[in-house]
This record gives structure tokens, C-alpha cells and sequence, in this order.
């Protein structure tokens, strides 16, 4: 019986694998239809008396619907003092979240999953724009930001769940001493008086004035 050993001298970087014995070739890595429709394998079978030969094949890869994925780390800001149906974040970024869909298919089904138990958001299943629902709730003491769990479909997958970050904007900071600046400020919250700021500052550090003494001659 003269014996046959199967390999790939070309395995499309290592996407391909053979079985020595039965010549069975199976996938070994990942495969992405978008990246490559089809690679090219060069199988090699070794006979027992020394022989050989060598085939080309192509494998055409099928596409497969891929889940869309939700950008991360996406944070929006909102008044304190909003109304309902007030859309979170500024007028050049009005609380639209940003996804990706690897076919580019169409988003669909925005859906807040997790983080609004009360019920402040509300968001668009179809835009993914997030807007409040209620517009009590929002309170900058109590609860300065909020961190929300969204996802979004294709019509055929739905993403991983992704969070979003809410922070609520306190109407009116104003500084009266350099310690009431809120350690969570960050850009965008709100507008500061500069003059009043350096008063304030100029209030903590500033030596008191005193008086002239006068010298007189003599």
C-alpha cells in the first residue's frame, strides 16, 4: 500500500490547515468577507515511493451578517435646567450616537438597555438621538451624570450593549471662593466669569493691603 502525506505549502498566512493523512483542509484562522473574498492554498501530497505533486485551489469566502457596533466612549452634556424633549449635548453635537455597521447596513432599533431606571432618556429607535423624557430628575447635586447602556441593531444583529455617558450641567456656576470650583468640572460645563474667578483667586492668595508709612525728613 503505498502511503500519502498531505501538506499546504501555501496556507493563506496560516487561514488554512490540512489533515496529513485524510487531506481534509479546514479553517485555522479568521476569515472576514470584507477584508478578502477568496484566498489561494497550495496542497502538496508526498507518496511513500518519493513521488509528489502540488495543487492550486481557491476558497471563496461567503459573507455572514456581522453584528453593528456602537463607538465607545461617547459623552454628552446636559442643563440641569433642560426641558423634555431637549436633545443632550450642543447644537454642532445634538445627542446623536455614533455606530458602525461592518456591511453598512442601515442602523435601526436604538435602544436604551441599562442606566434609566428613572426614566430621565429617552432615545430615537431610529436616529439613536437621545433626548430627556424627564426633565425633573435632573438634578446636578444629586445625580451629576448618568451612565447609559445602549445598543443598536442592522435589521438582522443586534450590537453589544455600549455605554454612554450623560452629565448633567449645573444652570447657573458661579465662584465665590477658589474651593467652589466642583472637583468633577470638566470642559463644557458651563461658562465661568473670568474677572470673578480671578477675584476670587486674588481673595485666597493675595497678601492683605496695608497702609503706606510715611517717612518724613528730617
Amino acid at each position: 500500500m503505498n502511503v500519502v502525506a498531505y501538506s499546504l505549502t501555501a496556507s493563506a498566512g496560516g487561514r488554512f490547515s490540512i489533515n496529513s493523512m485524510t487531506g481534509v483542509v479546514t479553517v485555522a484562522g479568521a476569515l472576514d468577507y470584507e477584508m478578502a473574498t477568496s484566498h489561494q492554498i497550495t496542497a502538496r501530497a508526498d507518496s511513500a515511493d518519493g513521488s509528489f505533486s502540488t495543487q492550486v485551489y481557491n476558497i471563496t469566502v461567503s459573507n455572514v451578517n456581522e453584528a453593528p457596533a456602537v463607538a465607545p466612549g461617547q459623552t454628552f452634556g446636559i442643563a440641569q435646567n433642560a426641558a423634555n424633549g431637549d436633545h443632550v449635548g450642543s447644537a454642532n453635537s445634538p445627542g446623536m450616537l455614533a455606530a458602525t455597521d461592518p456591511e453598512n447596513g442601515a442602523l435601526q432599533n436604538w435602544q436604551i438597555v441599562s442606566g434609566n431606571g428613572s426614566g430621565a432618556f429617552q432615545i430615537n429607535a431610529t436616529t439613536g438621538q437621545v433626548t430627556v423624557a424627564n426633565a425633573s430628575l435632573l438634578n446636578y447635586a444629586q445625580t451629576p451624570s448618568y451612565t447609559l447602556g445602549v445598543r443598536v441593531g442592522d435589521g438582522v444583529n443586534a450590537s453589544a450593549a455600549q455605554t454612554v455617558t450623560i452629565r448633567v450641567l449645573s444652570p447657573n456656576l458661579t465662584v465665590n471662593r477658589f474651593t467652589d470650583l466642583p472637583d468633577a468640572a470638566a470642559l463644557g460645563d458651563g461658562v465661568v466669569d473670568v474677572d470673578l474667578l480671578l477675584r476670587a483667586i486674588r481673595s485666597v492668595f493675595a497678601p492683605p493691603l496695608r497702609k503706606p508709612t510715611l517717612l518724613a525728613r528730617m
